[in-house]
């Protein structure tokens, strides 16, 4: 009997000023995720601050109006140092993307225009969060990541589904 991960366990947050960038993701990924958007990085974090124990993953557009992506990936990772980080952007934005993954404020950094498949899947595997924020890195295939915190904690699994609970 296989077990299939419930998805929706925890809620995707995109943050993005294009208002057809943020129809197409809640089109392409309605059906796998819970599905959070706003258009502006202040109201992303108004989001995160009032779902926070229910957004997963945080995936956020880099050159928007007001404040920037990685202004909000900062602050997510202050708020709720577990969340899974995104930076999405069309521009060969490089500084910023260096400067977030330096920071620790990222798991990946996600060209746009993105593809649904391969967002999906990176979306599904997350990073290896049982090393905790300070190490969260991608876990290879196979790589032994420590004893499990609870049942849902399974290779099959997405790597959030290992969180601790609060």
């Amino acid at each position: 009997m296989q077990h299939l991960y419930e998805y929706k366990r925890f809620a995707v947050l995109y943050v993005d000023d294009e208002e057809k960038s943020l129809k197409h993701f809640t089109r392409a990924f309605q059906d796998q995720f819970r599905i959070f958007t706003a258009a502006n990085a202040q109201d992303g974090l108004k989001l995160l601050e009032e779902h926070k124990d229910e957004i997963g993953l945080l995936m956020t557009d880099q050159r928007m109006p007001g404040e920037k992506g990685v202004w909000l990936l900062e602050k997510a990772r202050q708020l709720r140092p577990r969340i899974i980080r995104l930076l999405a952007t069309a521009y060969a934005d490089m500084d910023a993307a260096i400067a977030a993954v330096n920071t620790g404020a990222i798991y990946k950094y996600v060209t746009k225009p993105w593809d649904p498949p391969q967002l999906e899947n990176t979306i599904k595997r997350g990073p290896g969060i049982l090393h905790g924020p300070a190490r969260a890195r991608p876990v290879a295939e196979g790589e032994a990541v420590g004893p499990p915190q609870h049942d849902d904690c399974r290779p099959d699994r997405p790597a959030w589904a290992c969180w601790p609970p609060g």
